[in-house]
């Protein structure tokens, strides 16, 4: 028992351990890589047009385009909710 119990100490679990610690990193960035790389293709394969139409008529000002945005808000009442009470939960 003690001539196992050396060898699996001594020579076998730093081997083990090392192989795990090296495997780690690289499986967690290989995923990571591998996620990117499928939202792209899946990004390039999407059917449809998604080109912004021009033909409606945009607000003269950034003003009218702030008051749009604002209204837009306030008529949304989960983003509005949002916009109110995540700023005072995430204070740094």
């Amino acid at each position: 028992m003690s001539g196992g119990e050396t060898v699996c100490q001594e020579f076998a679990g730093p081997f083990v351990g090392g192989l795990l610690f090296a495997a780690g990193p690289g499986l967690a960035l290989g995923a990571t890589g591998i996620a990117y790389a499928l939202a792209a293709l899946t990004l390039l394969v999407l059917p449809g047009s998604f080109r912004a139409d021009c033909s409606a008529a945009a607000p003269a000002s950034i003003t009218a385009q702030i008051a749009e945005g604002v209204r837009y808000l306030w008529h949304h009442r989960l983003l509005r909710t949002f916009t109110l009470v995540l700023p005072f939960l995430f204070r740094v």
